[in-house]
C-alpha cells in the first residue's frame, strides 16, 4: 500500500515507513510513572478526606466537595501529562473537569438553595450524569458496530483519505508498552463529496495529515474499510455496547426506582 501516490511502497513488515516510528515508550517512563503516583495520592486523600468529613457533624458537604474535586484534579493531571508530552488532549480528561468543576459548583447551590432548588439540581445529577455517559458510550459503540458490519465485498471503491484525527490504545505490561493500535478518522472525497468517517483499529502507525488507501461502499460512502485495520467481530462490538450504554441506564434507573420509593 502506498501512503502517497508518488511514493514506493516501502514500510517496513510492522508498517512503519523509514521516518516514521511509535513513540519511544522509555522517553516519558518517568513521568507516567509520576502522572501514575500523582493520581493514586490525590485517589488516596479524597477518599480519606471524605471518610473524615462524613463522620463529623454538620461538615458532611466537604466529603461532597472532595468527591467533585477528585474528578476535576484526575481530568487536570491528565491534561498538563499530554501537554508536556505534546500529544493530542483526550476528550476525556475534559469531561472529567468539567464533572468536577460543574459538581462543586452545583453541589454549593444545592447547600444554599432552597428545598425545591436542591432536590432539581439532586435529579439533574441523578439522571444527567448517567444519560450523559451512556450517550458517549453509544458514540463510541456504534463506530464498532459499524465497522464489524462492513463486508469488504461492499467496500470495493478506492479513495485517497487524509488522517484527521488518530487516539492511541496502549497495551502495557509491569510497566512496559507491549503494543500499540490505532484508531484514525478519514476524511476523503467521492463523487464530489466529502466524507469523514472513523476507521478501524491498526498496528500501523496513523499520523495526522497524512493520506491513506481505504476502500468504500459506494453505495453508502460512509462505510470504509482499511486493508490494515483488524476487523472487530459483531458479538464483541455489541458487548461492548452494552457496557458502555447499559450500564450507565442501569444506574440511572436504580435511582429512577430509588426515587419514586421515597417518594420524591
Amino acid at each position: 500500500m502506498k501512503k502517497y501516490e508518488d511514493q514506493p511502497m516501502n514500510y517496513d513488515e510492522n508498517g512503519y515507513y523509514s521516518d516514521e516510528k511509535p513513540e519511544d515508550s522509555k522517553q516519558f517512563r518517568v513521568l507516567d510513572k509520576i502522572t501514575g503516583i500523582l493520581v493514586l495520592m490525590l485517589f488516596a486523600a479524597a477518599v480519606i478526606y471524605m471518610f473524615v468529613m462524613g463522620k463529623r457533624s454538620g461538615e458532611q458537604y466537604k466529603a461532597i466537595y472532595a468527591f467533585f474535586a477528585l474528578f476535576g484534579g484526575i481530568g487536570l493531571i491528565v491534561i498538563i501529562t499530554d501537554l508536556i508530552k505534546g500529544k493530542k488532549l483526550q476528550a476525556g480528561a475534559f469531561v472529567a473537569l468539567a464533572i468536577g468543576v460543574a459538581g462543586i459548583v452545583c453541589a454549593r447551590m444545592v447547600l444554599t438553595g432552597g428545598d425545591n432548588m436542591k432536590m432539581k439540581l439532586v435529579k439533574l445529577f441523578a439522571y444527567g450524569i448517567p444519560l450523559f455517559f451512556a450517550c458517549l458510550g453509544a458514540y463510541y459503540a456504534s463506530a464498532g458496530i459499524k465497522h464489524s458490519l462492513v463486508s469488504k465485498d461492499n467496500c470495493t471503491t478506492h479513495v485517497s483519505a487524509v488522517c484527521k484525527s488518530v487516539t492511541t490504545e496502549t497495551t502495557s505490561t509491569n510497566g512496559r508498552i507491549t503494543s500499540i493500535k490505532y484508531r484514525p478518522t478519514y476524511e476523503y472525497t467521492y463523487e464530489d463529496k466529502t466524507y469523514t468517517a472513523a476507521g478501524g483499529r491498526t498496528s500501523c502507525l496513523r499520523v495526522n495529515g497524512d493520506i491513506y488507501d481505504i476502500f468504500i461502499d459506494p453505495e453508502n460512502p460512509t462505510l470504509v474499510s482499511d486493508p490494515e485495520a483488524e476487523k472487530e467481530s459483531l458479538g464483541g462490538a455489541l458487548l461492548r455496547a452494552l457496557f458502555l450504554v447499559g450500564g450507565p441506564l442501569a444506574l440511572m434507573a436504580l435511582f429512577i426506582y430509588a426515587f419514586h420509593e421515597a417518594g420524591i
